[in-house]
């Protein structure tokens, strides 16, 4: 009894800052929902980057095949469209044709000359004989598989007065050398054959009709047209 006395009158001595405490253990933390927002705005923020960066990629792509696209539009074509507008019709690009064993008509009384192919025929309006060809106004050339006067190559003739005729479009032109003008008709009613062309000389000057259905050949013969006088 005594000694059990003692004991507890130890106890109560003992202070309270020296009781052993027992802590309680801790629980394990919960995940908050808080971290699974933050992970799913990461995500969705990480997609929408990717996307913005994608769409800028096709964007810069097709502004660059859109000026590639322009610059080549922008380049002369090889083979432009012939223009009609006076002074701007480029000359005839000669042939391979050559023309040094052609034949030669000269018209003495009116002062001019051309070559033409051996197998074409030289007619006039006036008559047929060779021996009078060198003083006729007008002469023109026939192929002999198309002899009609409708289907003739070309058709020359002197003029002391050069007169534009109405209703077709001049344009400025030189035909070996010499200033010309040639006659287009307006509206290119396509059963007129022909073309016109005027070259003016000292003392008049020529009207020639050109086949238009011919243009090599009309040029060729053109490019050894001159006066004598």
């Amino acid at each position: 009894m005594e000694s059990q006395n003692n004991t507890n009158q130890v106890q109560q001595n003992i202070p309270e800052s020296q009781v052993p405490v027992t802590v309680p253990s801790a629980e394990p933390v919960k995940p908050s929902s808080n971290s699974f927002l933050v992970s799913l705005l990461s995500v969705l923020l990480l997609l929408a980057v990717i996307a913005a960066g994608f769409f800028a990629y096709q964007t810069q792509r097709l502004v660059k095949e859109l000026r590639i696209k322009n610059e080549e539009l922008s380049q002369p074509t090889s083979n432009p469209v012939p223009t009609y507008e006076p002074g701007l019709e480029p000359e005839p690009i000669p042939t391979e044709i050559s023309t040094k064993d052609w034949k030669i008509y000269t018209n003495e009384k009116y002062g001019f000359e051309f070559k033409y192919p051996n197998e074409l025929l030289m007619k006039s309006s006036l008559t047929d004989e060779a021996s009078l060809f060198s003083s006729v106004r007008n002469v023109y050339l026939l192929s002999p598989q198309y002899p009609d006067y409708d289907n003739r190559i070309i058709d020359i003739e002197n003029h002391d007065l050069l007169v534009p005729p109405i209703g077709w479009q001049e344009i400025e032109v030189v035909v070996n050398g010499y200033n010309a003008k040639k006659y287009v008709l307006i509206g290119g009613d396509a059963s007129v054959k022909f073309d016109i062309y005027q070259i003016k000389s000292v003392t008049g000057g020529v009207e020639i009709m050109v086949n238009k259905q011919m243009p090599e050949l009309v040029d060729q013969i053109l490019s050894t047209f001159k006066f004598t006088d």
